[in-house]
C-alpha cells in the first residue's frame, strides 16, 4: 500500500464477515460462517495523518449501501469484546 502526498490511500482488496462464536484456529473460514465469493470483494480508503500516530479507514463492500468508517490512533488501549 502506497500513500500519496498527502498521505492518502485506496486499495482493493477482500473482507470476509464472521459469524458470532469462537473460531478454531485452523478453521477454513467458510466452514467458520464467513461469507465468501465475488460479494467479499472490497474497497479501503483512508488517510494517515501528519503526526503519524492517528488515521481513518473506510471499508466498502458490495453487500453495504454504505462504507464502514474507523478512526484509528496508535498506543491507545481499547477493550474488545467479541459477541457471541
Amino acid at each position: 500500500m502506497h500513500l500519496d502526498t498527502d498521505g492518502r490511500f485506496v486499495v482493493a482488496g477482500q473482507f470476509i464477515q464472521h459469524q458470532p462464536g469462537p473460531d478454531l484456529a485452523d478453521a477454513n473460514p467458510a466452514a467458520a460462517g464467513a461469507t465468501k465469493g465475488a460479494d467479499n470483494k472490497a474497497r479501503y480508503a483512508g488517510e494517515v495523518k501528519p503526526d503519524g500516530l492517528s488515521m481513518t479507514l473506510s471499508i466498502q463492500t458490495a453487500r453495504a449501501a454504505a462504507p464502514e468508517i474507523f478512526s484509528l490512533r496508535k498506543g491507545v488501549k481499547i477493550k474488545l469484546i467479541r459477541c457471541l
